[in-house]
């Protein structure tokens, strides 16, 4: 899918409503790969969650703006209203994206070398990053290859296992309650 300002494209993993397209979505997970500095697109009401994959790194300015997001795996939450120029510190980079329509972000959790136990009661969206994951909950288990996704929603605590040196990354979205 195209990026909202043109600047390249992202592969959704998953959102909802389901294909609510750029303007109509309530949360939004997807992957994005930066290949040049531009402004990144402007989501008001939105919060975005963003975590590195792969590549060196990017620094993201603006008025109020002022971040690096260097380390393998770092995290960072920013407001989707706030103006803001991507500089990639040395080429190219993978980026986990999950963006909320809330002032509230959603929680991320990284799953490499030791399992993440979730919570009951969460809605999560999973991404197979690099290797094999193994989902356990009590009705059974899931294996969850490099590339592909998971969502959970059954009420269920259930576990997250990287399998060798696989890294597995969940978002945990805010859904609002009945």
């Amino acid at each position: 899918m195209p990026w909202r300002n043109g600047g390249g494209e992202t592969v959704e993993i998953a959102s909802d409503p389901p294909h609510a397209g750029l303007t109509a979505f309530d949360w939004r997970v997807s992957i994005a790969d930066v290949v040049r500095d531009g402004p990144f697109s402007r989501f008001p009401g939105v919060a975005r969650t963003l975590v590195l994959l792969e590549g060196a790194g990017l620094r993201l300015d603006g008025a109020d703006v002022h971040h690096t997001l260097a380390a393998r795996h770092a995290v960072l939450t920013l407001r989707g209203d706030d103006a803001v120029e991507c500089s990639l510190l040395e080429g190219a980079v993978r980026i986990f994206n999950v963006m909320v329509r809330s002032p509230r972000p959603a929680d991320v959790a990284i799953a490499t070398g030791q399992d993440v136990d979730i919570a009951a009661d969460r809605l999560v969206v999973g991404y197979a990053a690099r290797g094999t994951l193994a989902v356990m909950a009590r009705a059974g288990r899931l294996v969850v290859k490099q590339g592909d996704a998971f969502m959970h929603a059954t009420g269920m605590p259930f576990t997250v296992r990287p399998i060798g040196d696989a890294l597995g990354v969940m978002a945990v979205v805010p859904v609002p309650r009945a």
